[in-house]
């Protein structure tokens, strides 16, 4: 599988859910073949089926790692942290409009500023040799 395929994959599975579901027959059918060996090997069914849950392990935390090797868990958690900040903000309509009325006006007073000490400090001038430039004032007295 490509590199660009893979990751297309685990950006589907990050947006999709279906995959829990899969993943969750998927170990379900190896545990039935596991007791269904057990089984032919001579233990009762609920004998069969305790050994091949305790032989299989935890499906919880197998089905966490699978997760995790078939999406990507960090974009996952960002998904999930934009969207608890969203509903924390729709609950509190003042507190956001407050808060995006001091983020503009900082991001804005920054702007102004910065551009300021850029066109009077930083930017040197529009002249082939600006270090040979000098001041000629006339003064005239009365």
């Amino acid at each position: 599988m490509s590199g660009l395929a893979r990751l297309v994959r685990r950006l589907r599975g990050v947006v999709s859910r279906s995959d829990t579901r899969e993943i969750h027959d998927e170990m379900q059918l190896h545990l039935d073949l596991l007791a269904e060996e057990y089984r032919a090997g001579g233990l009762s069914e609920a004998e069969a089926r305790a050994r091949a849950s305790r032989e299989f392990g935890n499906e919880v935390r197998l089905a966490e790692r699978t997760r995790e090797v078939s999406t990507l868990p960090w974009l996952e958690g960002v998904l999930k942290d934009i969207s608890y900040g969203t509903r924390q903000l729709r609950r509190t309509p003042l507190v956001t409009l407050l808060a995006i009325l001091s983020l503009a006006i900082g991001i804005g007073a920054s702007t102004a500023v910065f551009s300021i000490v850029n066109a009077l400090v930083l930017r040197t001038l529009p002249v082939t040799e600006p270090h040979r430039l000098a001041a000629v004032s006339l003064a005239i007295t009365k």
